[in-house]
């Protein structure tokens, strides 16, 4: 089926999903499919619906577009059973490249990465706006072994998950892409993805707070945990929206008022958001992926102990 895409942005989550969609919308030559939900989450996904259903989404790419999909949760199937925060296993993972095989076996397949540790830090944020009222050591544990099933909810060894996309669509059609070097160099790293594409090298038009969801601050965090514990009666679960005890607009009201705020503020009022890593969190998250990091290193022939992956 010629309605099919050409590549998927399959994650991961919080690695520049929001400014690389607002690039690929932005780009003349890319017809893009924001998150349809058809691959994963495994909970929603559309998947059973087949490969017709799933090409009608792209019918009316223009001659000549890349047909491509953009979905930084595809690589995130499940929903953590405590925390209900999008999940990442290994198993999972092989599940989503099968089906991704299945609809599409000739697609290009685009994988942006970020250190462990800055990770797991944004990913917190993340959960704080969502409603979660626990504290940083409470999420780290949780995510690395489940105090209900004993599950390794943050499975991201990152060479192993490569590897599983390499041997289903080949090395040549697997870019990965770090997000450290698109935030130190994005004209580099954008012609990059352009030469994968193979579409024109064009730089992205919108920068800022619209294109970007920037994690909370140390300050940011603090004040979200605050109002949570207030008035937040359920957190965000599986794409339910939170329950609180004001009215919901107000609510999120207050909460993009804040982030607005925190994103602008200077870093010498709101603080590092990476402060609430103590010495012994960021040893335990470091050293759970040291071995798969090393191997990474081989894996993308370079060195990476200067973007915090080791």
């Amino acid at each position: 089926m010629t309605s099919l895409p050409d590549a998927l942005h399959v994650g991961f989550s919080k690695c520049a999903s929001t400014f690389l969609q607002a690039f690929f919308e932005g780009h003349a030559d890319i017809f893009l499919v924001n998150q349809s939900h058809f691959f994963a989450p495994f909970e929603f996904s559309k998947y059973r619906t087949g490969k017709e259903d799933y090409g009608r989404l792209f019918e009316k790419a223009g001659t000549g577009q890349v047909k491509l999909e953009s979905d930084e949760h595809i690589l995130l199937p499940l929903f953590h059973p405590v925390l209900e925060a999008a999940a990442t296993t290994l198993s999972s993972i092989g599940e989503v490249s099968i089906r991704i095989k299945d609809i599409q076996p000739k697609s290009k397949i685009i994988i942006v990465i970020r250190n462990q540790v800055d990770l797991i830090v944004s990913r917190y944020s993340e959960y704080v706006l969502g409603g979660g009222k626990g504290d940083f050591e409470f999420f780290v544990n949780e995510f690395l072994r489940c105090s209900k099933d004993g599950v390794n909810y943050f499975q991201n060894y990152y060479s192993q998950i490569i590897e599983i996309f390499r041997t289903d669509f080949g090395a040549e059609n697997v870019l990965v892409l770090l997000q450290e070097e698109l935030s130190r160099n994005e004209a580099q790293t954008i012609e990059q993805l352009c030469r994968f594409l193979d579409i024109r090298t064009q730089q992205p038009s919108r920068h800022g707070l619209a294109s970007r969801r920037v994690g909370l601050s140390n300050l940011g965090l603090k004040v979200v945990r605050a109002i949570n514990r207030a008035i937040v009666t359920r957190q965000e679960m599986s794409y339910k929206r939170a329950e609180v005890r004001i009215p919901y607009l107000l609510y999120k009201i207050v909460q993009r008022t804040i982030r607005t705020l925190d994103y602008y503020l200077p870093k010498s009022i709101k603080g590092d958001k990476n402060a609430i890593v103590t010495p012994a969190l960021g040893a335990r998250i470091r050293d759970e992926f040291r071995d798969d990091n090393l191997m990474l290193e081989k894996c993308l022939c370079r060195d990476l102990s200067t973007l915090g992956y080791r």
